[in-house]
């Protein structure tokens, strides 16, 4: 199976912004969320994984000093943050020694299994302030959950999904604590999870 991150390598950026399962299940609701945590982000060092065509991005970065990283540049619409090219489990190989108060990731891992959530965890606590928070979200194990990853492995796709003890368990692996986990939901059942993990 591949990467579904591969995918999007000769993709235009016009066309990778065009409506999603992901984005359809999510809804004005999930981005309703990340919105309300992102406003509240000012006058921070930010570090951004997998930003995509800096949808988010956007909405934080006049505010804040920005870093962000993806596999796949060419989709980034933006011009006035940092944009590096590579691999988000390799962050030692791509940053020097900066510090981020917020390390920031939307809808990334479903691309990362549990080794790889690790290794990017582990890289953004290197990274990490004293009291620095890293904000993630994640696709649940839930009904939804479920049924996007099942759709995806018929595509020959992999993704990923998370169980709260799976992420426990990440959380204690990279030496870090979950601060606060908010449900994404949709149609009443739980699609995602948006996880704020703290310095221990």
């Amino acid at each position: 199976m591949k990467k579904n991150y591969e995918r999007y390598q000769n993709v235009d950026a016009d066309d990778y912004e065009n409506p999603t399962l992901v984005s359809r299940l999510i809804g004005k609701a999930g981005d309703n969320l990340i919105t309300g945590i992102l406003n509240s982000i000012t006058n921070k060092n930010v570090l951004e994984l997998g930003c995509g065509t800096g949808r988010f991005t956007k909405l934080y970065c006049k505010n804040n000093n920005v870093t962000c990283v993806d596999i796949n540049t060419h989709l980034f619409k933006l011009n006035n943050v940092k944009l590096i090219e590579g691999d988000v489990t390799k962050l030692e190989t791509l940053l020097k020694d900066d510090t981020f108060e917020t390390v920031l990731s939307f809808w990334m891992t479903e691309y990362l299994n549990n080794d790889d959530f690790k290794k990017t965890l582990i890289g953004c606590k290197k990274y990490l302030s004293q009291n620095g928070k890293i904000i993630f979200t994640v696709i649940s194990k839930g009904l939804w959950g479920r049924c996007y990853v099942a759709g995806a492995k018929l595509k020959g796709i992999n993704k990923y999904n998370y169980s709260n003890s799976q992420l426990t368990e990440i959380a204690q692996y990279s030496d870090l604590e979950i601060e606060k986990t908010i449900s994404v939901k949709r149609f009443g059942f739980e699609f995602g999870k948006i996880i704020i993990f703290q310095n221990v």
